[in-house]
């Protein structure tokens, strides 16, 4: 299991990310759920934690289907920005739309704690799908795990990251054409 990956990042240590959120606008949109599957030389470590604060939309609640009432007591997310900024710290996230929507969410809600991501290595499943030219109708993960196979996480942040990691396996024996590896310099 993983041997393109293992292959390809012998030694690197890849953390697949995923997020929920309450899907408000701006400001107001708090991460609620973060999942992260930790890689490294074929050792597997799961984590996901719950966050306080925020009100979900009712949008959010029918996609992720977690209600406000399960996150009373829990910490903010932002109460808990030091453990995960050290946590992510000199790896390789992976995720899937992480370029659009996970990393800039994360880092926006560091920068509230007057902190940022920094320099960040990551991987997109979704531009590596897109670049792979994968004969799909949309670049979904839910449709792309259906397309190779992969049990989908459907809306769960631990779940998710998870399907992102087995897609990325999946995609790495594409020949993409380009580096995989992206660097981007959050502020």
């Amino acid at each position: 299991m993983f041997k393109q990956i293992i292959e390809k990042f012998p030694t690197e240590r890849l953390i697949a990310v995923d997020i929920e959120t309450t899907g408000e606008s701006g400001d107001n949109n708090r991460i609620i759920q973060l999942g992260i599957v930790e890689f490294l030389s074929g050792k597997i470590n799961e984590y996901s934690r719950m966050f306080g604060g925020g009100k979900s939309t009712y949008y959010a609640l029918k996609t992720h289907k977690i209600s406000d009432d399960r996150r009373l007591g829990e910490e903010s997310f932002e109460e808990r920005h030091e453990k995960i900024l050290s946590f992510f710290s000199g790896a390789i996230i992976v995720g899937h739309n992480i370029r659009k929507s996970d990393l800039p969410i994360i880092n926006k809600r560091i920068n509230f704690c007057g902190k940022s991501l920094g320099t960040v290595r990551f991987i997109d499943t979704c531009t590596m799908a897109s670049l792979a030219k994968v004969d799909v109708d949309d670049m979904k993960l839910s449709t792309l795990c259906e397309y190779f196979n992969i049990e989908y996480g459907n809306h769960d942040a631990l779940g998710d990251a998870r399907s992102s990691l087995f897609l990325l396996e999946k995609l790495l024996k594409y020949n993409v054409g380009k580096n995989i590896l992206e660097t981007r310099i959050f502020k």
